[in-house]
């Protein structure tokens, strides 16, 4: 089922959010529950973060040079250690 856009409400200002920025917002989440038997990563130093964040982007390098069907995972990936480093950093909340 396609997604309609979605409204949010940040610091009270509405957004009306792209149906691809949900459908895509909703796989993070899914991939992060997925993982959540292993604890959070608040408390994950920058260096490790930034280490994971470049092996999830040279595996989706690999996935769209190869074509593979894996690119949205990957992309998923990456965008989940881009919003772990965020959060840990304050840009979030």
């Amino acid at each position: 089922m396609p997604l309609s856009r979605a409204a949010v409400c940040l610091d009270c200002e509405f957004l009306v959010l792209r149906p691809a920025v949900l459908a895509f917002a909703l796989l993070m989440e899914r991939a992060l529950q997925a993982h959540d038997d292993t604890g959070g990563w608040e408390a994950e130093p920058d260096r490790s973060l930034l280490r994971r964040m470049q092996r999830e982007v040279n595996a989706l390098a690999e996935a769209v040079r190869d074509r593979r069907t894996t690119i949205g995972a990957e992309a998923v990936e990456v965008a989940n250690c881009c919003l772990m480093i965020a959060e840990n950093w304050g840009y979030l909340v």
